[in-house]
C-alpha cells in the first residue's frame, strides 16, 4: 500500500498548508472576526497530528497486511488495471478524483445517517477554517480513508494516480473549509464545490441539514438532490444548541464521548 501518503509527508504537508492558509484566509475572509488561533485550534491541531501519526500508519498497516489479503480472494482485484495503465497520467488522476469523490459522497451520507455520533465531531466546529477539514474523529477518519482510497486500489489505479488524487483531494478539502469568501457563479457552481458552498454544509440552519456532501464535484449533489447554494453566508455553524452543549472541552474527552454513548446503548440492550 505504498500509494498512501506516509506520516512524515502528511505532517510536512500539514505545516506547509497551515503557513499558506495563515496568509490566504486573511486576504478575503468569510467570517472577519475569526482568529487564526481560534478557540478550538489546539483541539483540531491535536486531532490532525493524532490521525496523521497514529491512525494513518496503523490503518495503512492493517489494510496492507490483513484487509487486502482477506478481500482479494472474494472481491475482484485490480479489475481495470490493464485499461487504466494505458491512460495518460492526467486522465488517470482526473478519473481517480471523480471516483473517489463519488465514494466520498456516499460515505459522507452514510456517516450522517449511521455514524453521526462520530461525524458530529467534525460538525461541532463553530468557526470553520482550513484546519476544520482535519477535525475528524479517528473512527470517522479510518472509515473515510478505508472507503475513499480502497475503491481506487481495487479498481486497478496505479500508485502514482492514487497518490496524486489523494493529495489533490486533501488540498481541495483545505480550500473548501478555508475561511474564504469565495463562491463560484453559474454554471461553475454546479460543477465544483467552493468555500461558500461547503460552509452551508456546516450551517446550523435546518434547510442546510444533510446537504452538500461532495468533496470536489458539486454536480454529484445536483444529481442526487442534495445541492444547496444560497447567495448569502450562513448565520452560524455547529450542531444544534442541545447537541453543542454536550460537546466536551478536551480533545480526548471529545474522542471518548461517542464511544461511551455507543457502549451505553449496547449495555442497555442487554
Amino acid at each position: 500500500m505504498a500509494y498512501l501518503v506516509d506520516a512524515e509527508d502528511f505532517a510536512l504537508g500539514l505545516v506547509v498548508a497551515g503557513i499558506i492558509c495563515l496568509f490566504v484566509e486573511r486576504i478575503r475572509p468569510a467570517e472577519k472576526n475569526t482568529q487564526y488561533f481560534k478557540k478550538d485550534f489546539r483541539k483540531e491541531l491535536g486531532l490532525a497530528v493524532l490521525n496523521a501519526l497514529a491512525v494513518l500508519p496503523l490503518l495503512t498497516f492493517l489494510i496492507s497486511i490483513s484487509i487486502i489479503e482477506l478481500l482479494k480472494n472474494y472481491v475482484p482485484y485490480q479489475m481495470f488495471d490493464e485499461t487504466l495503465r494505458h491512460l495518460p497520467l492526467a486522465l488517470q488522476i482526473l478519473l481517480a478524483l471523480l471516483i473517489m469523490d463519488m465514494s466520498t459522497y456516499w460515505r459522507h451520507r452514510f456517516t450522517h445517517n449511521y455514524m453521526w455520533q462520530y461525524h458530529a465531531f467534525h460538525h461541532s466546529a463553530e468557526e470553520i477554517t482550513w484546519l476544520t477539514s482535519l477535525r475528524l474523529h479517528p473512527v470517522d477518519y479510518a472509515v473515510a480513508l478505508l472507503f475513499d482510497t480502497m475503491v481506487l486500489y481495487f479498481l486497478g489505479f496505479g500508485g502514482q494516480g492514487i497518490a496524486a488524487a489523494i493529495v489533490i483531494a486533501q488540498v481541495y478539502n483545505y480550500f473548501t473549509h478555508a475561511n474564504l469568501n469565495v463562491k463560484f457563479r453559474k454554471p461553475l457552481c454546479y460543477v465544483l464545490a467552493s468555500p461558500h458552498y461547503h460552509r452551508w454544509h456546516h450551517a446550523t440552519d435546518k434547510s442546510a441539514y444533510d446537504k452538500n456532501f461532495c468533496g470536489i464535484f458539486s454536480f454529484l449533489d445536483v444529481i442526487f438532490g442534495t445541492y444547496h447554494h444560497p447567495e448569502e453566508l450562513p448565520q452560524a455553524y455547529g450542531l444544534s444548541p442541545r447537541d453543542q452543549k454536550e460537546v466536551p472541552a478536551g480533545l480526548f474527552a471529545h474522542i471518548l464521548h461517542p464511544i461511551k454513548k455507543d457502549l451505553r446503548k449496547i449495555f442497555r440492550k442487554k
